[in-house]
């Protein structure tokens, strides 16, 4: 499913590159085992929506459509 959502996440990450921080974790690493169990990470792909004060706003797990993401970063920037 990472996979497949990359080529969405990717335009995702252009088109909102100047406003916000995109950060990609591997689950398979385990130099990023502190922010799995931070983030609680129970399953792949899991997108984390975190404001500028590291305040979670949203989890979504699997699959999900660009509009949905997209939807939810611009409702995030709105908040500012």
């Amino acid at each position: 499913i990472c996979k497949e959502m990359a080529p969405e996440v990717t335009k995702l990450k252009e088109d909102f590159d100047n406003e916000m921080n995109f950060v990609f974790l591997n689950v398979d690493n385990p130099k990023w085992n502190k922010f799995i169990k931070q983030f609680n990470v129970n399953g792949i792909p899991q997108i984390n929506i975190i404001d500028s004060n590291s305040n979670l706003q949203a989890t979504f797990t699997g699959f999900q459509e660009e509009k949905t993401l997209k939807d939810s970063i611009n409702n995030l920037l709105k908040k500012g």
